[in-house]
């Protein structure tokens, strides 16, 4: 008799394990739950205003403005979303190398939507003139859920004028 109760609760117990794993990863729903992953893109990057004159370079500084929207599904906080935004580059092409120039940009407010406003990008005297790319980058980080989050990078074109 203990031989067959082992049986049978061995046989519910793996009766169990099944209907908890098709209930716990949405087996037979039109949604199934998603786990968070490594994942965070640029989705949208905006600079204003996009042409400006070198004679606007006042002490050494132009100002521009924007904002960056991320995609993501770590909820990150708003220091890191506001790290991200502040890694503007000035570029003579759309893709970043390690010759492009840094700016300072200041990034204080971030939405719940993940778009960080960015009240001013600082263009110095080293940015020449002509057509060039502003780009919105981040390095790759260690994420949180194990693994890397990849670098990202969205370019908005500008011009300088003398």
């Amino acid at each position: 008799m203990t031989k067959n109760l082992h049986k049978h609760l061995l046989v519910w117990y793996l009766f169990l394990g099944v209907f908890s794993l098709m209930f716990v990863t949405g087996c037979g729903e039109d949604n199934p739950i998603t786990e968070p992953s490594c994942t965070v893109t640029i989705s949208n990057f905006t600079i204003s205003p996009t042409t400006i004159s070198k004679s606007a370079v006042i002490n050494g500084t132009a100002t521009l403005s924007g904002s960056v929207t991320y995609s993501e599904d770590l909820g990150l906080d708003d220091n890191t979303l506001r790290a991200f935004a502040q890694q503007i580059y000035y570029s003579s092409n759309n893709t970043y190398s390690s010759n492009d120039i840094l700016l300072t940009a200041f990034a204080p407010t971030v939405s719940s939507t993940g778009k960080v406003t960015i009240d001013q990008i600082e263009l110095d005297n080293s940015v020449p003139t002509g057509a060039g790319y502003l780009i919105s980058r981040f390095d790759a980080v260690p994420c949180s859920l194990g693994g890397t989050i990849p670098s990202d990078e969205k370019a908005v074109a500008i011009t300088i004028n003398n």
